[in-house]
Protein backbone atom coordinates (compact mmCIF):
# COMPACT_ATOMS: atom_id res chain seq x y z
CA UNK A 1 0.00 0.00 0.00
CA UNK A 2 1.18 3.61 -0.69
CA UNK A 3 -0.12 7.38 0.45
CA UNK A 4 -1.75 9.17 -2.27
CA UNK A 5 0.72 11.40 -4.14
CA UNK A 6 -1.79 14.63 -3.46
CA UNK A 7 -1.58 16.79 -0.62
CA UNK A 8 -4.45 15.78 1.99
CA UNK A 9 -6.59 18.45 3.65
CA UNK A 10 -7.02 19.02 7.25
CA UNK A 11 -10.57 18.16 7.11
CA UNK A 12 -9.50 15.14 4.77
CA UNK A 13 -6.83 13.78 7.98
CA UNK A 14 -9.74 15.38 11.00
CA UNK A 15 -12.56 12.62 8.72
CA UNK A 16 -10.59 9.91 8.11
CA UNK A 17 -9.29 9.75 11.71
CA UNK A 18 -12.85 10.37 12.77
CA UNK A 19 -13.52 7.33 10.38
CA UNK A 20 -10.90 5.06 11.60
CA UNK A 21 -12.22 5.62 15.29
CA UNK A 22 -16.10 4.82 14.17
CA UNK A 23 -14.87 2.01 12.85
CA UNK A 24 -13.32 0.55 15.90
CA UNK A 25 -16.40 1.40 18.41
CA UNK A 26 -18.79 -0.28 15.52
CA UNK A 27 -16.99 -3.19 15.36
CA UNK A 28 -17.00 -3.63 19.26
CA UNK A 29 -20.73 -3.05 19.88
CA UNK A 30 -21.85 -5.69 17.24
CA UNK A 31 -20.10 -9.19 17.23
CA UNK A 32 -17.46 -10.42 14.74
CA UNK A 33 -18.91 -11.16 11.27
CA UNK A 34 -19.09 -14.15 10.08
CA UNK A 35 -16.06 -14.56 8.09
CA UNK A 36 -14.03 -12.97 10.95
CA UNK A 37 -14.97 -15.61 13.86
CA UNK A 38 -11.88 -18.09 12.69
CA UNK A 39 -9.52 -14.77 12.77
CA UNK A 40 -10.20 -12.02 15.76
CA UNK A 41 -12.03 -8.85 15.39
CA UNK A 42 -8.55 -7.06 14.65
CA UNK A 43 -8.79 -8.69 11.97
CA UNK A 44 -11.77 -7.22 11.13
CA UNK A 45 -11.25 -3.87 11.92
CA UNK A 46 -7.55 -3.59 10.09
CA UNK A 47 -10.07 -4.55 7.20
CA UNK A 48 -12.31 -2.30 7.80
CA UNK A 49 -9.88 0.53 8.24
CA UNK A 50 -7.86 -0.56 4.67
CA UNK A 51 -11.35 -0.75 2.86
CA UNK A 52 -12.05 2.97 4.60
CA UNK A 53 -8.77 4.39 3.70
CA UNK A 54 -8.69 2.86 -0.10
CA UNK A 55 -12.98 4.43 -0.40
CA UNK A 56 -11.77 7.28 0.43
CA UNK A 57 -8.52 7.80 -1.39
CA UNK A 58 -6.12 8.26 1.00
CA UNK A 59 -4.31 4.91 0.43
CA UNK A 60 -3.36 3.54 -2.83
CA UNK A 61 -2.64 -0.78 -4.18
CA UNK A 62 0.98 -0.73 -4.82
CA UNK A 63 4.81 -1.87 -4.07
CA UNK A 64 7.46 0.10 -2.34
CA UNK A 65 8.01 3.01 -4.30
CA UNK A 66 11.69 4.03 -4.41
CA UNK A 67 13.06 7.72 -3.35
Amino acid sequence: MLRVQRELTDVEMIDALNGVIDIVIDCYQHPVREDYKKLSRSAQIGYDIQRYLLDHDLIRVGGIENG
